[in-house]
């Protein structure tokens, strides 16, 4: 028998087992590896009859039991369980805290930091003495140092050399390296792991083995890889912060929450201003991966100290872009929308028209989608589609599609001022309406369009269920879907809710400079509240006072009409409307014929209610438009749906007029449901209106906080808001509270229960 130790797969060990199988054709080989079989092996026709896996020669629980017995310590299969979990089931390791335990005569943390800081002391010696090769070492080393990581990033850290790559598979084999399936990582036992790096930091080896961590984290970060670049970096704070900073530009691409934890902690320990602007970044910039849109009064003030902080550092001029786009987001979150799209336009046309490096093309692109943003907010369309288009390419371009997918998204809300407003209009539909987004606000707003478009009863009411998005940025996002919400609302009856996210809506603008799309979007929403709650007539001032710019971002004839019926005037409404179609397609044609129906059949007129009636189906039928004939109450739905028993309809106009009358049905058991709040909801909101904090409320009402959370949480849900300045506006507008803030009764203690 001739026993060989392959130490490689490549060079002389495979050459030394070639020669001894020609000195010795006739003998039996019995060969150990760390690694897989040679190829070149195989390629001499050598090949293993048999193989005893890795794993064979670590310890199982019930053998880790029986050595401890075999040193005169009692051990349960349990505990032989934690010692291969926090060391690992490899036999030097777990030998080597079995006679650490039995010398101490118990199995604990210290035997498993002694035990395992003397097989490592063996494993550096051999390593050092060239028995273990020194790329084996610096993997472990890494490994150690770095934690638990992506399997990915375990690749990239092994494969810088053929024989790491197969020495890691020994590593996994012997159970020095563990996966952690639950949470998609692999990593050292944690014992072992402690160890290493006490043997770095007593050897003064940190710093070296930190720099390789570090450079392979940048290098996978300009491959694009930055999964498996932080994996790497998270938990080494100094080395994390050297990335955060050398490629400050790319870290819109994590997620925003974690992002400014890391950023938090390098601008308190440094002075490198580019962690002050990165930080900014992701404090304003809605174009991170993960940014609600949501950007509270106080985050705007800190980013602006740290632009400040950063303007005074050197900074190369890609960081002087980037401070100026900030700097004009910041104009815009304070309202002043003309003045932040010129600020934009100034920046783009400064740009250099073709970006060499990566961050160059980054914060291009990000400068594109700001200045479609600040165009939007200061209702230029055309202008923000233009940039916001040219964005969506620069980021494909670039390799970045959290930045196409953002520019895209907010396409779909962009139309152009040249098209006809029905046709403007049914885009609009037709980009929202059975689509999903990555970008939070933009998906509500989908998913809400979905819901209406289809009088799904169910689907609207668990959207407006949900507190909405208060998006900050685009504020044309947030009254876009304010607009919608309030339609919605309407549908369902519930007036009262969308005057009291109007109106929480605009407490938040005071000293806004709002453009005309902002203005109109919030008259349309305010105007659904109005009419719902029987306050036709000032609904109907408000919309007659509109400059007559706002007929193009809202059907404002249209809503004027609907006032005006619901005030009883017919012919005024006739009037509003005018004798000729205002729209010639889409869902504003077939609201028109809705609302033409209704004039001709309160002025009595039934020839041209049926004839006006027959061609709104027919078109409605075809497009499965249901919404506009329920913007216009259940009453007049119903009226439509009685008034299609005598029409010559076919037979899918038929059914859609079937449907309608299930929508008519189902509305009217919503508007039965009158919103309620249990007895112990009340005394929570009640007592809300004189207490500034959660803690305060649950003294009050001698509950714990977190039952408080639940209630107010329950609350929000069925008032449709999701602030506690929100919900009092609103329930005083539902009779829920009264209007005298120093009326309210506090629920006594012993009420509450």
């Amino acid at each position: 028998m001739v026993v060989v130790r392959l130490a490689d797969v490549t060079g002389e060990d495979a050459d030394a087992v070639i020669a001894c199988r020609r000195r010795w054709p006739d003998a039996t080989f019995l060969v150990e590896s760390g690694v897989r079989w040679p190829p070149q092996l195989v390629e001499a026709g050598l090949k293993p009859q048999s193989v005893l896996h890795g794993r064979v020669f670590g310890f199982t629980p019930a053998e880790i039991v029986d050595r401890a017995g075999q040193l005169g310590l009692a051990l349960d299969t349990d505990e032989a369980q934690w010692l291969i979990d926090r060391a690992s089931s490899q036999v030097g390791f777990a030998d080597a805290v079995i006679q650490a335990a039995a010398a101490r005569g118990v199995l604990d943390e210290v035997a498993v930091r002694e035990g395992c800081d003397a097989a490592l002391a063996f494993f550096a010696e051999a390593a050092a003495s060239g028995v273990i090769g020194p790329d084996t070492w610096e993997l472990c080393a890494a490994i150690g140092r770095v934690g638990d990581v992506t399997p990915s990033a375990l690749h990239a850290l092994s494969s810088h050399s053929e024989l790491t790559a197969l020495v890691t598979e020994g590593l996994v084999a012997n159970g020095l390296i563990v996966e952690k399936p639950e949470l998609g990582l692999v990593g050292a036992p944690p014992g072992l792991r402690d160890s290493i790096v006490r043997m770095l930091a007593g050897n003064a080896a940190m710093g070296e083995v930190d720099e390789r961590i570090g450079a392979l984290a940048l290098q996978l970060l300009d491959q694009g890889r930055a999964d498996d670049a932080w994996s790497l970096v998270s938990d080494l704070l100094h080395v994390r912060t050297r990335v955060l900073t050398e490629r400050w530009w790319l870290l819109d691409g994590l997620p925003v929450g974690e992002t400014r934890e890391w950023l938090e902690h390098a601008t308190r320990t440094g002075a490198d201003p580019r962690p002050r602007l990165a930080l900014a970044r992701a404090l304003v910039d809605v174009t991170s991966v993960d940014h609600d849109g949501r950007i509270p009064p106080a985050d705007r003030a800190h980013a602006t100290l740290l632009l400040d902080e950063a303007a005074r550092g050197e900074l190369d001029a890609v960081a002087t872009v980037a401070i100026d786009v900030l700097r004009g987001v910041l104009l815009r979150l304070a309202g002043r929308f003309e003045e932040a799209m010129a600020h934009h336009e100034r920046v783009c046309t400064a740009i250099p028209p073709a970006p060499t490096t990566p961050a160059e093309r980054r914060i291009a692109c990000v400068a594109q989608v700001h200045a479609g943003i600040s165009a939007l907010d200061a209702s230029a369309p055309d202008v923000a589609a233009q940039h916001l288009t040219a964005a969506a390419s620069v980021a494909h371009q670039a390799g970045v599609p959290h930045l196409a997918v953002y520019a895209h998204e907010l396409l779909r809300v962009v139309t152009a001022k040249a098209e006809p407003h029905a046709t403007s209009y049914q885009t609009l539909v037709d980009n929202l309406v059975g689509g999903s987004a990555v970008n939070g606000p933009i998906d509500e707003l989908q998913r809400l369009w979905t819901a209406m478009y289809a009088l799904d009863i169910g689907a609207m009411q668990g959207e407006l269920g949900e507190p909405s998005a208060l998006v900050d940025d685009p504020l044309s996002i947030r009254m876009v879907l304010l607009a919608t919400r309030a339609a919605a609302h309407g549908v369902l009856q519930h007036g009262g809710v969308a005057l009291g996210e109007v109106e929480y809506t605009e407490s938040e603008m005071q000293g806004f400079r709002l453009t005309g799309l902002h203005q109109a979007m919030l008259a349309w929403a305010r105007s659904e509240g109005l009419i719902h709650t029987g306050r036709a007539a000032d609904a109907h001032e408000m919309l007659a006072a509109l400059p007559a710019a706002f007929d193009g971002p809202i059907p404002v004839a249209l809503l004027r009409a609907r006032a005006l019926l619901a005030l009883g005037d017919a012919d005024r409404a006739a009037e509003a409307l005018g004798p000729e179609p205002r729209h010639a397609s889409g869902v504003l044609r077939v609201w028109e014929h809705a609302i033409r129906a209704e004039v001709h059949r309160r002025r009595g007129e039934p020839e041209a209610f049926s004839r006006t009636l027959a061609a709104g189906f027919v078109s409605a039928a075809r497009s499965r438009a249901m919404l506009p004939f329920a913007l216009q109450g259940v009453d007049a739905l119903a009226a439509a749906i009685d008034g299609a028993a005598d029409l010559p309809l076919d037979v899918s106009t038929r059914h859609f007029v079937e449907q309608l009358a299930a929508v008519r049905d189902e509305l009217r058991r919503a508007g039965a449901a009158r919103l309620t709040l249990s007895e112990r909801e009340r005394r929570v909101l009640t007592a809300l209106v004189a207490t500034a904090s959660t803690r305060d409320l649950a003294e009050i009402l001698r509950l714990s906080p977190n039952t408080v959370k639940t209630h107010l949480k329950n609350i929000y849900r069925k008032l449709g808001v999701s602030s506690r300045a929100a919900a009092i506006v609103t329930a005083r507008r539902l009779s829920l509270l009264p209007d005298d803030p120093t009326g309210a009764r506090l629920a006594l203690p012993d009420e509450v229960g």
